[in-house]
């Protein structure tokens, strides 16, 4: 799972470890709603 979310975070031009280390400060604050929010091909680093 992991190789698999690093390589797409490569494919959509995202630093794995800057993505890996943001979502997991903010997925306890996200609704679940919003989690298609935090994949690799649809997250933006969070101004907080």
């Amino acid at each position: 799972m992991f190789y698999t979310l690093s390589s797409i975070c490569k494919m959509s031009d995202v630093e794995p470890h800057v993505w890996y280390t943001d979502i997991l400060n903010h997925i306890s604050d996200t609704k679940s709603s919003k989690y298609d929010d935090l994949l690799p091909q649809n997250w933006k680093v969070s101004s907080s």
